[in-house]
């Protein structure tokens, strides 16, 4: 069964056909700065507002992504702080990445996604390229 969820704003929804369908898989591509996380923000902002509960990945830590999201105007700081949004980071304090180290995140976080499924409605990946490095 399909779940349509707004995304909160009326032309994207109209343009989705009503909303966003759950489940779905979606891929948002484009260049750098192309507005990719600012999508996926918006996807979580109409999911956050219909009362689900949403895992984060991010290639940023934790206030670097909620400060990112605020300077184009989504505040994430309440669902994260009621816990409705997990955000889980990629970023390690002074890691240099390689092909050798990416290989090992898909698997971890394709466990974690697993052992956690019945505690989130909606997982969001911002930024693939530290998964992809070793493909």
């Amino acid at each position: 069964m399909v779940t349509i969820v707004s995304t909160t704003n009326e032309e994207i929804d109209r343009q989705l056909g009503g909303g966003l369908p759950l489940p779905s898989l979606i891929l948002i591509e484009g260049e750098h700065g192309s507005g990719k996380s600012v999508v996926a923000a918006l996807f979580m902002y109409g999911m956050l507002a219909s009362n689900m509960r949403v895992l984060m990945i991010s290639e940023n830590n934790i206030k670097e992504y909620i400060d990112k999201m605020k300077s184009v105007t989504y505040n994430f700081s309440i669902p994260f702080l009621k816990k409705n949004l997990v955000i889980m980071p990629l970023y390690v304090y002074g890691a240099k990445w390689s092909k050798e180290h990416a290989k090992y995140l898909l698997p971890i976080i394709s466990k974690f996604i697993n052992a956690n499924a019945d505690k989130f409605n909606a997982v969001v990946i911002d930024s693939l390229s530290l998964l992809t490095m070793s493909c």
